[in-house]
């Protein structure tokens, strides 16, 4: 007869794989606080209070004598499934490629754009940005942030029927947003680090309006997708 593990078994084998993942992915001090270290990082915010639960349960089997051979405590299956699944989050991450929106459902435009008919897009389908492209690449972003420069600037309240994306060139580039900033990532970017990317901007006050996906992370290169603040914080809660 093949011998079968106890969960109390498969709970130490695959905490001990947790450890290991997470130490080798994060870089973290191999002292055995490697899954309370784990517990800090916001991407696992969602799972703080199942890891620190994990953590004592395998204090308890480790620093706690048996009685009469056998362990007080047998972990469920449930927390065996979320050890597993946390040991896969780690091993195999999230890309930025996999929680992009593809370039196909993204609404941009170019220069010779009209304005307002962009506006209605805008609103009619509940976009907040546009990217403006210059063949394949990004050279600018039209948001209401935009829209009020203009029109404060320029001390009218109406945009004409005519009106194109090259007529108020100089409020689109990336640069000369004030309110927001963008940023540039490649598609093989962990989740964990754009979450990480977009809690240090609040920490400074600094609101990301989006994230443009490329190849290699370079404003210079083909636009393959975008991603905004709801779609990082979604992934950490699907993660």
């Amino acid at each position: 007869m093949a011998y079968s593990k106890s969960n109390t078994e498969e709970f130490m084998d695959l905490y001990r794989q947790l450890e290991v993942a997470a130490a080798k992915a994060y870089n973290f001090r191999a002292d055995g606080s490697v899954v309370a270290q784990l517990e800090r990082r916001a991407e696992f915010q969602d799972v703080r209070t199942e890891l620190s639960y994990c953590r004592d349960v395998r204090n308890l089997l480790t620093h706690r004598p048996k009685i009469d051979g056998a362990y007080a405590v047998e972990p469920s299956g449930e927390m065996l499934e979320l050890l597993r699944r946390l040991v896969a989050r780690i091993e195999q991450p999230l890309l930025a490629r996999d929680i992009a929106i593809p370039l196909r459902q993204v609404l941009c435009k170019r220069k010779t754009d009209l304005v307002l008919q962009t506006m209605k897009e805008m609103n009619d389908r509940g976009f907040a940005h546009v990217p403006i492209l210059g063949g394949d690449m990004v050279q600018g972003v039209f948001s209401e942030h935009v829209l009020l420069s203009y029109l404060v600037d320029r001390q009218c309240v109406c945009i004409g029927p005519e009106l194109t994306f090259a007529d108020i060139w100089n409020y689109l580039p990336l640069k000369n947003h004030v309110r927001e900033s963008f940023r540039f990532v490649p598609g093989s970017m962990p989740v964990s680090e754009l979450i990480e990317l977009f809690d240090r901007a609040r920490q400074k006050n600094d609101k990301i309006g989006m994230v443009f996906v490329t190849q290699n992370g370079r404003e210079q290169s083909r636009l393959h997708g975008i991603i905004t603040a709801w779609d990082v914080a979604a992934a950490g809660n699907e993660e």
